[in-house]
């Protein structure tokens, strides 16, 4: 079956879409998860976005799940 997976970087640029076809759902959920870990494993995302995602659709363009990773600095200081 095909899917879309729509990648945003944390570069605060647009997503990027891509169509791929794989076996069943729960291999298009762990590729996502993949991508994203590699993406976080190449850099964190950074100010003003703080956040990357993978978002996964059908071939319809129906959403099925989004992955996504935020960063944030917490200051503690009084």
């Amino acid at each position: 079956m095909r899917y879309i997976l729509e990648v945003m970087d944390g570069s605060g640029e647009g997503p990027v879409s891509m169509m791929i076809d794989f076996e069943s759902e729960d291999e298009a959920v762990r590729e996502a998860h993949v991508a994203l870990a590699e993406m976080a494993r190449d850099g964190l995302p950074k100010e003003p976005v703080n956040m990357m995602s993978v978002e996964l659709f059908d071939e319809h363009k129906r959403p099925i799940t989004e992955l996504r990773l935020t960063f944030e600095i917490i200051s503690k200081q009084v």
